[in-house]
């Protein structure tokens, strides 16, 4: 289980990338992971 600081910094990451990006997938990707 990851802790709130490692989920955060991972929120950041993946948001950080999807905007890079401009792609959905990551944010489906999350939604099946979580």
């Amino acid at each position: 289980m990851l802790n709130k600081f490692e989920i955060n910094d991972m929120m950041r990451a993946i948001c950080h990338f999807s905007v890079k990006t401009n792609n959905n997938m990551t944010s489906d990707w999350l939604k099946e992971e979580l």
